[in-house]
């Protein structure tokens, strides 16, 4: 049986909710067994977030497998030194699953993949995100999304700002499907 998690912070007129961990090492944990469903909304968080997570890849933000997540509303921002680079996906990586993003920002991460979201599942993945920020962000590849498998839709997405080391100062994808559907901008990515 599934189990859910819903963090919901408050209403936007009383003030801001915020979750703030150390930069090299997760916040909590939920499940391992690949049958948790998490929905985040109205949350400010700093540092890391690990869902399913084995040890070797405790250190991305969130870690979603052969889960559906929903985050909505909700700010992601680095916590700790820029020079901290956490593996694949600096507040996001996704392994198998569907991950849906409404209406959220993510500025200011860092990843060796992906600074803001990586998607590397060998499996079938699905990322859909709609009216996302994803500002100066930066990766070796895919300075704010690296998608390497899967399915990817983006849909009234500002990507700006970002940089890439190798390649992708905005999007990288390889071996995926990558839609960037109507009014999403992409500019001054490096």
């Amino acid at each position: 049986m599934p189990s859910e998690v819903s963090l919901v912070g408050p209403d936007p007129d009383a003030g801001i909710a915020a979750i703030n961990g150390p930069a090299d090492a997760p916040i909590f944990r939920v499940g391992r067994a690949g049958t948790t469903r998490l929905h985040l909304e109205r949350l400010t968080i700093r540092g890391q977030l690990v869902i399913n997570a084995t040890d070797t890849l405790a250190s991305a933000g969130m870690l979603i497998e052969r889960d559906t997540c929903t985050v909505a509303q909700c700010t992601f921002q680095r916590r700790g030194s820029s020079e901290f680079r956490p593996a694949p996906g600096g507040a996001l990586l996704l392994l198998a699953g569907q991950l849906r993003i409404d209406e959220s920002r993510f500025e200011g991460l860092n990843a060796t993949a992906g600074g803001a979201i990586a998607q590397v599942g060998r499996h079938r993945t699905m990322l859909l995100a709609r009216k996302i920020q994803f500002v100066n962000n930066t990766a070796a590849r895919g300075g704010a999304i690296f998608v390497d498998s899967g399915w990817a839709e983006l849909e009234a997405c500002e990507i700006t700002g970002n940089a890439a080391e190798i390649e992708g100062g905005g999007v990288y994808a390889d071996d995926a499907v990558v839609l960037l559907t109507s009014q999403t901008h992409l500019t001054r990515n490096r």
